[in-house]
């Protein structure tokens, strides 16, 4: 993890990732269960866990971030583990949709118009 990193902007939007932590009575069993993504107006992506520690800080985005959106989780899994990894979107103030992969270090996939 990356310890005390923090939102320095103002918030703008956060979601849980759809594992949950007790999807299923899972508990906290999946790998990715409690997670929270968080945005903020600076363009920060962060990702915290069930302690509220930094688990993945993305590089920021030169415009603000407005929005967040993990990947749904699958239905036809069979498991609670996700099966996608982590992987979310952001809204950017300068219209732009990124779309991340934040399983291990984060890495930008994707960005459209």
């Amino acid at each position: 993890g990356e310890g005390g990193v923090s939102l320095v902007g103002e918030l703008q939007a956060s979601a849980t990732h759809p594992v949950g932590g007790n999807r299923g009575g899972g508990g906290g069993r999946a790998r990715f269960g409690g997670w929270l993504g968080a945005t903020a107006a600076d363009g920060t992506l962060l990702v915290y866990g069930t302690r509220g520690e930094t688990l993945r800080s993305a590089p920021p985005c030169r415009q603000g971030l407005s929005d967040l959106s993990w990947r749904p989780r699958s239905e036809h899994s069979g498991s609670d583990e996700d099966d996608a990894g982590a992987v979310a979107a952001t809204a950017g103030a300068d219209g732009l949709v990124r779309v991340w992969d934040l399983t291990a270090a984060p890495a930008l996939t994707s960005v459209m118009r």
